[in-house]
């Protein structure tokens, strides 16, 4: 017969709690948990800035486009200040936007934020493009990662004399200042033989995809 003092003890020896398979079995669900959570996180963040990156490079075409200037440095406060106004308008956050000096030939303004490098310049004319007759050039918007760590991978081609396209960066690899994209550099190549309707081969052989 069990004694007083020792029938907790053996009711606690025959719980789910003291049983070592329970705790492994709990363990392993954690284990499992955090594999599907992790990879499910990581990827909504990237959607997440990749998502704004596109926003705010489309709401800078569209302030040059409203602008309807031929632009030069003197213009580049202008248009930065309308840029921010539009973000703020749109309820786009954009308190970590900062102009730089990228040192690109004919970029007219370069600027970043957190995670993402943003370019204005005027766009040199794909091969199929015929000019019209105002004589106003066009412009092109650039986006790119910043860094290579950063959870944004994709790059944005946003010209106004093109249809507009993103890529995974995979072959120019468009990086900070170090791989800065050359105004025109993301039109489609000329001569290659018929292009797609979806997508395109660009100057540094970079596949961009129409949208």
């Amino acid at each position: 017969m069990l004694s007083h003092d020792t029938a907790p003890m053996s009711e606690w020896r025959q719980s789910w709690y003291a049983n070592p398979a329970s705790w492994y079995t709990l363990l392993g669900l954690g284990l499992l948990f955090t594999t599907l959570y992790v990879p499910w996180l990581t990827a909504e963040r990237t959607a997440r800035v990749e998502r704004r990156a596109e926003h705010l490079g489309s709401q800078l075409l569209r302030t040059v486009e409203e602008l309807k200037l031929q632009l030069d440095a003197e213009s580049v406060p202008l248009v930065m200040a309308r840029w921010l106004m539009l973000a703020e308008r749109d309820g786009e956050f954009h308190a970590d936007l900062e102009t730089i000096d990228s040192g690109v030939p004919g970029a007219l303004l370069t600027a970043r934020n957190k995670h993402y490098m943003f370019q204005l310049a005027e766009s040199p004319p794909p091969a199929q493009f015929h000019a019209g007759p105002d004589g106003m050039p066009a412009y092109e918007v650039v986006v790119w990662p910043r860094d290579g760590n950063g959870p944004g991978h994709a790059a944005y081609f946003l010209p106004s004399n093109a249809p507009r396209a993103y890529s995974r960066n995979l072959s120019a690899d468009y990086l900070g200042f170090e791989r800065a994209p050359a105004p025109g550099s993301c039109h489609s190549t000329p001569n290659i033989g018929r292009q797609e309707q979806w997508h395109y081969r660009s100057v540094n052989d970079e596949r961009w995809i129409l949208y």
